[in-house]
């Protein structure tokens, strides 16, 4: 039997504390306020050493995306030139690239269709730099192309891919 006073644990509580010390496992679940802060604090430190990663995945994800619709642009534009028997022509200004339909097959922008336009706008981030002679190639009715050249895509974390076209009509990805 226990002493009048003390708690089954054999301490002594004062009355006034009895109600205060919980007795049954029932009586103690949940967090205390101390649980709680700590891992408050492990995840704000999680989340900040994830933030910085984060950022450069996306900015890294935007440059992939950007490379892979100019890559995948330019091949189905070499495929359009194979199978229609004419020219098709890409041509870069300062905002966008432009995919054209050479109907006379010279390619001089008075009777071309503009089948595609792709701003850059909406590629946040990311610059494209063109070494292209008069910013444009030609892909020929054999799917080779007028001229060669490259285009550098950048995004703002310093990582850099670049498209080239070879006059063969081979065109490759790299990536630094």
């Amino acid at each position: 039997m226990m002493k009048t006073g003390t708690h089954r644990d054999g301490w002594f509580y004062p009355k006034v504390f009895r109600r205060c010390v919980p007795s049954t496992a029932q009586e103690r679940k949940g967090f205390t306020m101390m649980e709680l802060m700590v891992a408050v604090v492990i995840v704000s430190v999680m989340v900040l050493l994830a933030i910085p990663n984060f950022v450069t995945f996306i900015a890294n994800m935007r440059l992939k995306g950007a490379a892979d619709d100019l890559y995948f642009t330019l091949q189905q534009t070499r495929a359009n030139a194979i199978r229609s028997g004419g020219k098709w022509m890409i041509q870069f200004t300062s905002t966008s690239y432009r995919i054209y339909d050479c109907r006379d097959n010279a390619c001089n922008d008075d009777n071309d269709i503009l089948m595609k336009e792709n701003p850059f706008s909406k590629y946040a981030g990311i610059s494209f730099t063109d070494t292209f002679s008069n910013h444009r190639t030609e892909f020929l009715s054999d799917g080779m192309a007028s001229q060669s050249g490259s285009t550098k895509i950048s995004n703002n974390k310093g990582r850099e891919r670049t498209i080239a076209v070879q006059t063969s009509g081979n065109i490759r990805t790299s990536s630094s």
